[in-house]
């Protein structure tokens, strides 16, 4: 028995070892050159070495697992760069806190699998985290590395539902910027990510960034009339938001010469009811053009 845990131990070595070098140390040009870097062979042996050895696995190995090569990259982030699912879920079920394990550019396992669209592999991870992991530090590792505005650029909105149903509180995460998940969606013109926001977390439409500006705003910087479309019809409220300089969303499509959006919004009945709105320095949206008019010709 003492053997066969030894050969068992010495295969899993082997193995994740040849991962590291077929992947990390001469990384590919896309995932495709990965296929076949190990056999079916091998594939079995893995699944039978990790699967035994899960209970028995020693501080060597389970040091291997964690520790990268010169990049910083582990063999959980070569399972998948590489796309090789069975390889990675067994890696996150043996040592499930490899996923948080960032490389030298900041990047863990978990961020690369968002980033890469790989929902399934996503979706295990939480799941292992979820009983192996506690919460506190999954949510740390979800803020710091911006999970849910990756997830967001990624646009697949079913990665995006179990990274929100898992981790709600992401809605307020904030980027380099300081804008929150449904600001970036926004600003992006991501319509399906739009809607799931505003449908699942109502209460964001109504919250700043630290910019001092609100989600619409960025809609409407941006000049995307179909976002913008979406916010007032389903939170006509938001018409009368104002940013830190008291300027609402005329404000912005004249401040920016957003003519798209400026059009859509002048033939909206609503609209008009902050036509006369004046900002911090007094001045309504006409007086804006007016002024931004004359310099413009000078």
């Amino acid at each position: 028995m003492v053997c066969l845990i030894a050969c068992i131990k010495v295969m899993c070595w082997h193995l994740i070892g040849k991962l590291l070098r077929l992947g990390y140390n001469n990384p590919p040009n896309n995932h495709h050159n990965f296929q076949g870097s190990l056999s079916d062979i091998e594939m079995l042996m893995m699944r039978i070495a990790l699967s035994v050895s899960a209970s028995i696995l020693t501080n060597k190995v389970t040091r291997l697992m964690i520790e990268g090569n010169k990049e910083g990259n582990t063999p959980l982030h070569v399972a998948v760069k590489s796309h090789q699912n069975d390889v990675a879920k067994y890696l996150i079920r043996v040592t499930p806190e490899v996923a948080f394990c960032v490389n030298c550019e900041g990047v863990s396992p978990l961020l690369l699998a968002v980033k890469l669209r790989m929902q399934e592999i996503v979706e295990y991870a939480f799941l292992m985290l979820r009983f192996n992991s506690s919460r506190e530090a999954l949510l740390a590792h979800s803020e710091k590395v911006l999970l849910a505005h990756a997830a967001v650029k990624a646009r697949n909105l079913g990665m995006l539902e179990i990274i929100m149903e898992e981790l709600p509180s992401l809605i307020d995460s904030l980027n380099g910027k300081g804008w929150k998940p449904l600001s970036y969606a926004a600003y992006k013109g991501y319509l399906d990510q739009v809607s799931y926001f505003l449908q699942k977390f109502p209460d964001s439409a109504k919250k700043s960034d630290t910019d001092g500006s609100f989600p619409i705003h960025k809609a409407v910087g941006a000049n995307h009339v179909s976002i913008v479309k979406v916010f007032l019809s389903s939170y006509p409220s938001t018409i009368h938001d104002v940013d830190e300089k008291g300027q609402s969303i005329l404000h912005i499509a004249v401040r920016y010469a957003r003519a798209d959006v400026f059009s859509y919004l002048t033939k909206q009945k609503e609209v008009e009811k902050i036509f006369y709105l004046k900002d911090g320095q007094g001045k309504t949206f006409m007086d804006l053009a007016n002024e931004l008019r004359r310099i413009v010709a000078v």
